[in-house]
Formats: structure tokens, C-alpha cells, sequence
């Protein structure tokens, strides 16, 4: 109301200093006579008044907004009837946090980077055949901090190598990222055939078991200190076959001295056997067996059960034991055999 009383003084008084501009008495003096002669000069005018009250902003916005949280509200402004009224927005210090619509409509969500006390200042314009007029607020907002969880910020890749090898191929610090900072912990899910080690630097070894080869899956787990987590991508880790072991030149005997004759000692298998292959279409499961000591030809077998081999005579007894027993007691049997033939317990199985 202040305002208003302000700016209609300064017409009054623009009015009066008009009138008294025109109504100016001239005195002019004449070179060529002694006397002066008096001129009075009048001047009528009129002057016009044009009312605007500023505008006034009503602001009704939250104060606080949660990270990853939309924050929407309308600012409202009143003003005189058929006036147009327009929004703008200004941060103090920049950058901006949002734009405010020209309509007064603050609609956005805070992200991660964006955690903080933030100043502005509302400004509406109101305009009219009088001109424009503005009026201006200042507000904050606090984007309050959520604890995020680490991403992945890129895939890990997939890993290939050879059997009986060991394979550190990379930092998980370099797939892993913590929005808030917060140091990580990681884990991952176990395997059967290949152990994973991971260092105080975050460096990941893989061991496969000795003599395997194959394809096994892995994902690591990234864990912040208030146990959010984000999980890697499924890594395929793939040990390829390498050639077949040499096979040692097996022991010499000789023959003893002072007379005595001595006998070549009884040459005693040592087997090696690869790990089991897939399942064939005929649905067994086979794999390589070799006698590091060179006792007999090498032998690849369908199965090799603690290194027992059984005639087709037990064959057939075990088919009949199979109905009858259970499959741990068929195994305890087949511990206790000790006949040659190249057969399968898994085959036994299948064919009853």
C-alpha cells in the first residue's frame, strides 16, 4: 500500500511542476527604451494517470525434497484483472537446480549430484498498457541425501584361458562406482570348478581345479557400508582343453648281483584321468583316462570309479542288484570288485 501512495505523490507533483513551466511571465528588455514592458504567457495542458498495482507473489513450496524424489508445486501470484503475469527463476550461486515455467510450475527430481542447501529467487512480471511491473521473492530447498547403492558402470568382460592355469584379469574398482562415495566391499556367487580370490586391492584371480576345463558363469556382488548392493553382469569364464599330458618313460629294473638273479618289480598302473565331458546324444558321459606309469595302452573310458573295472558277468549281477538295493550299495560293491573290463556305473543306471 506504501508503494502505491509513492508513485501517486510523484504525479501530483509532476502535474504541478507542468503548470508552472507554462505559466511563465517573460520580462524582456529593450535596448531602445527606458522602461520594460511586462509579458505574461499562459499555457493549458492535461495529464493522465494510469494505475498498476505491482504484483505479489504467494509462495506455498516445500522447503526439503528427498534425493531421487519428484518435487512439484505451483507458485501462485495475484495482480489487477486482464494483466499478464510471467515466472522466472534465478539461483544463488548457480547452477540452477530447476527452471521454473513462465505459468509459476516447479517440476523436477533431485539426483545424486544435486544433494545440497540451495538459495533462489522467484520473479513474476505482471504487465499492462501501463508497462511492466515486477514483484520478487527469495525461498530455499534442501535436497536431503539417500544412501545409493554401487553401480555397475560397465559390463565386465568375459574371460577365456587354459586349463591348469591361473587368471587375475582385472580391478573391480574399475566396473564399480558408489554415488556417495561410500568404500565397497565385494562378493560373488561360488562355483564348483574354479575358485575365486579377490585381494585387498580388488583384484580377482581365478584358479581352476587341476586337470578341469570347461564353462562356468559368475556375477560379483559391489556392497557399500550400509549394505545396499548392485550386482556385475553374468560373466562367462571359459578353460579350454590343453594337449594330452606326456607320458613319463616308466621304470627300469635290473637284474641284482653276488650270484642272485633278480625279477622285474610288478609294474603298478597310475592313472590320470580329464575332467568328464558334456552329455553325448547317446547319454553317457566320457572321458580320458591315461596310465602315467605305461602299465597298459591307454584306455578312454566312459566311467572311471575308483579305478575298479567290471566283467559283463558282473554287469548283469549288478543290473539285478540295482532292482533290489540301493545305489550306495552298489557302490560299496563296486569298491570291492576288481574285474577288467571298460564299463559305467552311470550306464548300469540308465539301462535298468
Amino acid at each position: 500500500m506504501k508503494g502505491n501512495n509513492k508513485i501517486l505523490l510523484v504525479f501530483i507533483l509532476l502535474y504541478f511542476l507542468i503548470q508552472i513551466t507554462m505559466n511563465v511571465i517573460l520580462f524582456i528588455k529593450v535596448d531602445e527604451y527606458t522602461s520594460a514592458k511586462t509579458v505574461t504567457v499562459k499555457a493549458t495542458g492535461e495529464v493522465g494517470f494510469c494505475k498498476n498495482r505491482p504484483p505479489e507473489i504467494n509462495f506455498t513450496c516445500n522447503h526439503t525434497v528427498y534425493q531421487d524424489e519428484n518435487y512439484y508445486c505451483r507458485v501462485n501470484a495475484t495482480d489487477d484483472p486482464g494483466e499478464i503475469i510471467t515466472f522466472d527463476s534465478d539461483f544463488m550461486p548457480p547452477p540452477d537446480l530447476f527452471e521454473i515455467s513462465s505459468t509459476g510450475i516447479i517440476d523436477f527430481t533431485p539426483n545424486a549430484t544435486q544433494v545440497g542447501f540451495f538459495q533462489y529467487r522467484i520473479i513474476v512480471w505482471g504487465s499492462s498498457n501501463c508497462g511492466s511491473i515486477l514483484d520478487v521473492d527469495i525461498s530455499n530447498l534442501t535436497v536431503i541425501n539417500v544412501n545409493d547403492p554401487p553401480r555397475l558402470i560397465q559390463p565386465i568382460p568375459n574371460q577365456t584361458w587354459q586349463q591348469d592355469t591361473v587368471l587375475s584379469p582385472f580391478d573391480l574398482d574399475n566396473y564399480f562406482w558408489d554415488p556417495d562415495g561410500d568404500p565397497i566391499n565385494y562378493t560373488n556367487i561360488l562355483l564348483t570348478n574354479i575358485n575365486v580370490q579377490i585381494d585387498t586391492n580388488n583384484i580377482v584371480t581365478f584358479t581352476p581345479i587341476v586337470g578341469w576345463y570347461g564353462t562356468e558363469s559368475i556375477i560379483f556382488y559391489a556392497w557399500d557400508p550400509y549394505f545396499a548392493n548392485g550386482s556385475s553382469n553374468n560373466i562367462t569364464l571359459t578353460v579350454t582343453r590343453t594337449s594330452t599330458p606326456q607320458e613319463p618313460i616308466p621304470p627300469q629294473g635290473s637284474t641284482g648281483g653276488g650270484g642272485g638273479g633278480g625279477t622285474l618289480p610288478e609294474c603298478i598302473p597310475r592313472w590320470y584321468c580329464r575332467p568328464w565331458g558334456p552329455c553325448e546324444p547317446d547319454n553317457l558321459m566320457r572321458r580320458e583316462c591315461y596310465d602315467l606309469n605305461n602299465c597298459s595302452s591307454t584306455l578312454e573310458c566312459q566311467i572311471l570309479l575308483r579305478n575298479v573295472f567290471l566283467s559283463q558277468h558282473a554287469m548283469m549281477v549288478l543290473k539285478e542288484l540295482m532292482k533290489r538295493i540301493l545305489i550306495a550299495e552298489v557302490h560299496a560293491l563296486l569298491a570291492a570288485l576288481a574285474m577288467i573290463t571298460c564299463v559305467t556305473i552311470k550306464r548300469i543306471v540308465q539301462e535298468v
